[in-house]
This record gives structure tokens, sequence and C-alpha cells, in this order.
């Protein structure tokens, strides 16, 4: 603001008067111009005096200094201080100096300055008009000088009365302004300054939280001036903690409203919603014979609102609030049981239930003969006999044997249509180690199962793989597995002619690197490989049925599929090196399509065309797959025979895109969906956010996704699926639930939606994919004709397009937000010619903002700025549905791609309904 009585802020030039200390006289004089009181002025005196003399300084009423001066040479400089009082406003003043007791009079002239600059306000937001008006002597030249970090810019023109400068400022912070005027040989130097502010403006984050605990409220406030005062309005209640920690006595949905105000007096406000559950705990129930010891699967146990059945092992879990409950126990074949548990914390409880007489009697009555309890074996193989007595036929009898009390009994024989009364064996390969075993037969009434034996296994020598087949041939008939084992090695021999392609590269010093860990997981996979087939021909000799055998089969022969074709395509698809031992371009497309085709990944004709293109067009990087494991569902009563098994490995890189991605999700699984939300992040673990999906079907189950940030340095994305029901195999992770197929198949969809594809590139594939980005964009930019407002918000396009170019994405998007408010107040012709250029400039921030590695104060910031998109979002979505047909179906390809990363960012920064907006908007295609 301009100062009192219309003075300006300045700073005096330093004047110099050089005359000689000996004549100096009453004509020698000084302007000095009015100034803040004390006003003062520093004047520079030049003296002759002979070198090496000196000479006392007396001063004048006006004066002050030092006391003396020692002139060195035959010319000084002595600076001397005038202090001009309040009572002085305008004439001739006199004061002296004295040197060498000769006193000498100056003369000084003072005026009042005619000269002033103020702004109307102290602070301004950015793209709002700053008012600077200027008072000068009329006709004087005026020079502007206007200034902020990292910025300035200068106006001259020649003074009127009064002038006018209108200045919009575009970025944040403390600007000075510096005005200078010369007239009647006086010149005037005044200041003033302003701030530049974001509007103030506050995100009240919404809340999960348990009855009866401290639930802690957080906001994000933006702009204004610190300090922030808070004041949050929660259940009548008022609290002015930045954020307060807040206890809940019911269950619901509670709205909350915030108030923050910044020392300026500026006001926003924000609201959010509280929603409270009851704390639960989980409860492990395991179900056992009370005569027997044996597990109980099946049971139904329930308590008020919940009901699980244990599975074959005799486990059950139950999520139960912290209070007393009354649990019931039923099944057909044993006696119905009650308990009354207070839960307080997560624990495991044992429930003995006891037979029904009347089922007792008609049950298989089995009686173990031999191997005797508590025996030392030495012997690689075993009989195991026993006698089954039933009044019914005896449907089949399972030989169960656990080893080292592992959890969970393991079938390793069966026989069917056992006759009652007579002695039967079945007899299985042992290796070292503590074992126990039983028998466990079944009849239409229902099953029997023997007490439990234990023996011990020492002193085997373990046989190498011809050792085994000879010792197992002398002793079984061979299954033939012939043509799986060629197929396997088939393989084999395609990882060597890999390694061997490798090797022909050469030491190409930039790619070693990455040559060598390649070498290093090929070695790796290899191993692992040669391990399955030597099991595959250990299998061709094993004692087990054939409903046995044909399941090992089919997992060895899964999992080394899925070695050997991330491996194959690998190499083949990439050119590590250019200079040498190049694939040719249709042999990298047939190993393609190959790959597919193996991994039984069904593609329409378009897509499996740009898949291939994009696929070859990653020149000099290793391919970066991202698998999706295997599923194995259990079946719904809790038993563990497996429904089938879902295989679906995409190849996932920088250049493909979303929709492409979606395209390979089947036609079946997509009808298949159920009710879905995917919430908010709630914390972080190491570098990765922490998402959690809460699945409905008959009954809820909530998954959690951790998406870790060294994943990239691996090369190799996975993601860790955490529900009840899970255990992990060679194939990846079986869930044995009520779950359906879609809904699990989206849970993994959305994993590697919401984590964003960043995570998978190397450093050098991201740099490249932005490098064709900012291309693409600025190719854009220039189509924009630069007249009218068009002109402006190309501009700003294009300085936005450099802070993204040189690494600067915060800047960037605080650009863009005010690029979008150009865009929004302009024209539709000016809107038509630069959609494109927006489009693709947001789309690329959106993709920056999911790295799942930048920090969470990064994360926030991301969040808020690309909320500013919903209205562009809004006008894109508008444009497309008012387009005629084949306009649609021209720009349908970038539509859908934009549209999937506009609901990757809602998933990312706010909680949605699934349901509605993934589904409708991805699988019933209907944008």
């Amino acid at each position: 603001m301009g100062k009192e009585q219309g003075q300006a802020f300045i700073i005096m030039a330093v004047i110099v008067l050089a005359c000689s200390i000996l004549s100096v006289s009453a004509d020698c004089i000084i302007d000095i111009s009015l100034e803040d009181t004390p006003y003062s002025v520093t004047l520079n005196h030049t003296a002759f005096e002979e070198p090496g003399s000196s000479g006392d300084l007396a001063y004048g009423p006006y004066l002050s200094g030092p006391p003396s001066a020692e002139f060195i040479s035959g010319r000084a400089n002595i600076r001397l201080a005038v202090n001009i009082p309040e009572t002085v406003s305008a004439g001739i003043i006199e004061t002296g100096v004295f040197v060498g007791g000769n006193r000498q009079a100056l003369c000084i002239e003072v005026r009042e300055k005619n000269m002033s600059i103020e702004t109307d306000k102290e602070y301004y937001h950015p793209n709002e008009s700053v008012f600077l008006r200027i008072s000068a002597p009329r006709g004087s030249r005026l020079q502007l000088n206007i200034t902020s970090a990292g910025f300035s810019k200068n106006f001259s023109t020649i003074a009127e009365e009064e002038n006018v400068l209108v200045f919009v400022p575009e970025t944040l912070g403390e600007f000075r302004i510096m005005a200078r005027t010369e007239y009647d040989d006086h010149v005037w130097i005044s200041e003033d300054e302003f701030l530049v502010m974001d509007k103030l403006s506050c995100q009240a984050r919404d809340l999960s939280a348990y009855s009866g605990e401290p639930a802690k409220h957080e906001a994000l406030v933006y702009g204004g001036m610190k300090p922030y005062f808070f004041r949050w309005r929660i259940e009548n209640r008022t609290f002015t903690e930045e954020s307060p920690a807040v206890l809940y006595n019911s269950l619901g949905s509670f709205p909350i409203t915030l108030t923050v105000e910044d020392a300026l007096g500026q006001i926003a406000s924000c609201t959010a919603t509280a929603r409270i559950t009851e704390r639960s705990y989980q409860l492990k129930i395991m179900v056992l014979d009370e005569e027997t010891g044996g597990r109980i699967g099946d049971a139904l146990i329930q308590s008020v609102g919940k009901r699980v059945k244990s599975n074959i092992n005799g486990l059950a879990f139950m999520d139960l609030p912290a209070e007393s409950h009354r649990l019931s126990i039923r099944h057909d074949l044993y006696l119905d049981q009650e308990l009354l548990i207070n839960v307080t914390e997560d624990y495991s409880i044992s429930v003995n239930l006891k037979r029904k007489p009347a089922s007792m009697k008609n049950l298989p009555k089995i009686t173990l003969i031999k191997p005797d309890d508590g025996i030392h074996i030495k012997q690689s193989q075993q009989e195991f006999e026993y006698i089954v007595e039933s009044d019914s036929d005896i449907e089949s009898c399972v030989l169960l044997v656990n080893k080292d009390n592992n959890l969970g009994m393991l079938v390793k024989g069966r026989q069917e249509k056992v006759p009652s009364g007579r002695k039967q064996s079945f007899t299985t390969d042992l290796i070292n180690g503590n074992f126990k075993w039983s028998v466990r037969c079944d009849n239409k009434i229902g099953e029997g199962i023997s007490e439990e034996r234990h023996f011990k296994v020492s002193g085997l020598v373990v046989h190498n793989l011809a050792e085994t087949k000879e010792v197992a041939e002398k002793s079984a008939p061979k299954t033939d597995l012939s043509k799986d084992i060629e197929s396997m090695m088939s393989d084999l021999n395609s990882i060597e002619t890999a390694e061997r392609y490798l090797e022909a590269l050469g030491p190409a010093e930039k790619r070693a690197a990455q040559i060598l860990d390649l070498k290093i997981s090929i070695s790796q996979q290899k191993m692992k490989m040669n391990a399955l087939k030597n099991d595959m021909e250990s299998l061709q000799y094993l004692q087990i049925s054939p409903q046995d055998r044909e399941t090992k089969r089919k997992q060895y022969l899964s999992s080394f599929k899925e070695l050997s074709g991330s491996v194959v395509v690998s190499v083949l698809v990439k050119d590590i090196d250019e200079s040498s031992g190049r694939t040719s371009q249709p042999k990298q497309d047939e190993a393609i399509e190959e790959y597919l085709e193996r991994r039984g990944i069904s593609l329409s004709k378009g897509a499996k065309k740009k898949f291939v293109k994009e696929a070859r067009s990653l020149n000099n990087e290793i391919i970066v797959e991202s698998a999706i494991m295997a599923v194995e569902l259990g079946h719904r009563d809790g038993s563990r025979s497996p429904l089938g098994l879902i295989e679906r490995r995409i190849i996932f890189n920088g250049n493909i895109s979303s929709a492409d991605f979606v395209e390979m999700i089947p036609k079946d699984v997509a009808e298949d969906m159920r009710s879905v939300q995917i919430n908010r992040p709630y914390e972080l673990l190491g570098d990765g956010p922490v998402f959690s999906i809460d699945i409905k079907t008959s009954k809820q189950y909530n998954y959690v996704i951790k998406s870790d940030a060294q994943i990239e340095k691996l090369r190799d994305i996975k993601y860790l699926l955490v529900p009840r029901f899970v255990t992990e195999s060679p194939t990846g992770f079986s869930v044995y639930s009520d779950l359906g197929t879609g809904s699990l198949i989206f849970v993994l969809l959305a994993a590697v939606l919401v984590a964003g594809y960043y995570t998978t590139l190397s450093d050098e594939h991201r740099k490249k994919a932005l490098l064709d980005t900012i291309k693409s964009i600025r190719q854009a930019i220039s189509s924009i004709k630069p007249k009218g407002r068009a002109k402006k918000l190309k501009e700003r396009l294009g300085f936005c397009l450099n802070l993204l170019e040189h690494g600067m994405h915060e800047e960037a998007f605080a650009q863009y937000g005010k690029v979008l408010d150009l865009y929004n107040k302009a024209p539709e012709e000016v809107k038509h010619e630069s959609r494109e250029a927006m489009c693709l400039l947001g789309h690329e921030l959106e993709l920056y903002c999911l790295n799942s590695a930048i920090d969470k104060a990064k994360q926030q910031i991301c969040s808020t700025e690309l909320g500013r998109l919903e209205s562009l979002h809004k006008d894109i979505e508008k444009r497309y549905e008012s387009l005629p047909e084949k306009q649609k179906a021209a720009v349908k390809t970038k539509y859908v791609n934009y549209c999937l990363a506009y609901r990757v960012r809602q998933i990312r920064a706010e909680p949605i309904q699934a349901e509605q907006s993934i589904n409708d908007a991805i699988f019933q295609k209907k944008i």
C-alpha cells in the first residue's frame, strides 16, 4: 500500500558533490527529496589534501558521521550523513564541515517529492488483475520494474498526472514494485509490494472408525496465509484442533463440517462423512471328533446374524463384535453343542463333538492292523493294512498320512467298493520323517474314521532320478506320460536357444546389466523347470490313484508352461542390443501370438494387431510382464475338490493401453460381476500405499492389496491378496470361499488399474514414453491458432508443458489448474481447437499422479489438483455423445483410453461404488 501523506516507498540515489573542501561555499547546493522521518541522504564529498596528511572533521547541526578521516592519497571520498528533522519540510538549510580548523559551508535544498505508488489491495489470487496507481510529475519518464522469485518485468512510459497500470500475476509469491522517474534533473524512486496466494480451500477426509474408540479427523488446507484456525462441527459438537480425536458412541454415518479461517480473514468450508462401525475380532474354530480326534468338515457354526461351515480340516473362521456370544455347532452325524464365549480379541478355540448314537451303529468301523503304533521303519515303501466292517455297502476308503505334524491329513491312497470284514492294504512311498496315519471309509450313512497311529522313518538314502526309476519299475507298472515329458523337453530346448541368443549379443556395455539380470533369471527358471520335468518323470511310477496322478500332472504342466512362456517371449520379442543378434520381425510377431495363444488370452483381431505392434516397438528393452495369478476355487460346502483352475497371464507394458487390457478379460467373466467397492488408501507400508476392496456376495469379504514401490526394479509386478481362506501354492494363491469367478478376476484387474502402469516401467522406458507424449502434446499445441483468447491459452499450455518436460510435475499441476480456468471461460471455438492438447496433457498428469512411488504429500497434491479435471471431463463426455456415429467411431479409441484413465483417478482419489462407475463404464461398454 502507498505511504501516508501521498509519499511513496523509495530508495534515494547517492548524490556525489565534487568540490574542494578548501573552497566550499554557499553556492554548493545539494538537492534532497522529502523522505521518511528522519529525512536522510548520504553525500560523497571529494577532498584534496597532501598525501599522508590528516584533519579533524567536525559537523554542523544536520551532519553526523565519523569524527575524523585520514587522507592517504591525494584524493579521498568522505561520506557524510545528513539528517533532516521533521520540522524542515522544504527550503534551503545550511550546515558545515571543519577540516584542519577551517569551516566550510554546505547549502542543502530540501524539496517535497512529487511521486507515489500504491496498490488497491494487500494480496491477490493468481490470474486476478492488480491495479497499480502511480503519481509522478506530468511529462516525466516513468520506469516500472515488477519482480518476484524467478520473475521480472519492466514497463516504461511518459507520465500523466494519474497513471494506472493493470498487471495479472500468474505465479504465487511476494511481488515487489519499484517505480523510477526523472524530472527537472532530479531522480525519485518509490516502492510498494503485494502478495499473490491461492484462494483458501480445504478438503476434509472421510473417516471409517469403530464405535467407542477415538477417531482422528484430518483435513488438507490449501492457499491463504498461515496460521489457519479450524472449527469442526461433528454430532452437534465443536472442535477447534487441527486434527481432533473424536469418540463416537453410536453406529452409522455422521456428517462433518469444517470451517477454516486464515491469518488474512479468508474463510473456506468443506464437508466429509464419518462411518462408524462395530469393531470385530476373528474367532478361529477347530471342530473335532471327541472319540477319534479327527477333524470334522461341514459343521454348521452359528451366532446372531452369523453362520459359517468348517472346511475339510475342521477349521472355520467367524468375525464377531467385542461382546458375549452364544455359538451353536451342528452336524448331521453329531450331537448339537452350544458355547458361551466372551470376545475381546482374536483367538482360537477347539470344539469336540459327540457322535449321535444311532449313526455310530451304522457307520463303517475300521480296525488298523499294521504297522503298529510307534514303530521305527527303515524302508522306502510301506504296506498299511486294515479291516473295515459295515452293515451297508462301503463306497470307498482312503489312507490319510501326515508328516511332521503339518496342518491337515493328505490322501495317499484310495480304494473303491471295499468289501466288509476282509483285510485290505495300501502301499505308498516314504521319506525320512515322523508320520501319523489313519484310514477313513464311507457308506450311505456317513463316514467312519479309525484311530491314529504313529511311526518314524529314518536312514533312507535319497536316490537320484535314474535309481528312483529303477526301484519303481521293479515294484509297479509305469504310467505313460511321455507326451508331456517330450513337450517339456522341447520347451527346455527353447530356453537353451534363448541362452545362446543372449550369448551372441556380445558385451554391449550399456546393456550389460540388463543382459546379466536376464541370464540370472533364465538360469533360475530353468532350474525350476528341470525340477518339474523330473517330478513328471517320477510321477509315471508313483502308486497313487488315477485322479491324484491327473491332478499332479496338470499342476506340473501348468507351472512349467508358465515358466517357459515367460522366458521365451522375454528373449525372442526383445532386441537387447540393436547392433547384433537381431531377431526378425516376423519371428517376433509369431512368438508374441504363440505366447498369447498358449496363455489362453483371447483378443479381438484389432486388439491383437495393436498388441503385437506395440510389443515389437519397445526396442532395446526387456518386456515387462504383469502376472495375474492362477486362482483355485473351492466348493461352497467347504470340500477341497477344485471346481477348476483359472489362469490369466497378461503381458502388460508401458505402451499397451488400458482398453486393450480390459479386452483380455473374458466376456463370461465380465457378466459374472458382483457389487464391489474400492476404498481410499488408508495407510502407507514401506514405499507403497495399501488399498482395501470390499466384495459383496451373499457374504461380505475384505481384500487388502499392497503395491510395493520396489517392484519396478524386479521388472515383475505382483499383487498380494489376503482374504480369509487363502493359501500359497506353486501356481500362485488359492482362494477357498464363496466368491464367484468374476469377482476374483475383478479384484486382480482393479489391483493393476489402481497401482497404474508407471510401476512396471524402467527409468529408461518411462523417459522414452514421456518424451513421446510430450512430442504429441507439443504438436497438438502448435495446431492452436494464436489469436484472441486462444493465444493466451496456447502460451499457458506451452508453459505448463515446459514444466512437465523438465520434471517439475507439481508446478505443472498448479499451472494446469490455471489453464483449466482459462479453458472453461473460453468460447466454444477456442475449446474445440485446444481440446486435444488439454486432454493429452491432463492424461499425462493423471498417469504421473498414479505412480505409487510418490510420497503421501505429493499424492495429496495430485488428488486435489486432479479434482479440477471434473468439469473438463464432463465437457468431453458431452461433446463425444453429441458426435455423429462416423465421427464417434473415429475417435472412440482415444475417448475410451481417456475415460479409463479418468476412472482410475476416481479409484485412487476417492471411494466410489464400482458396480455403477466401473461395471457400466468398462465391462458393459457404455463408453
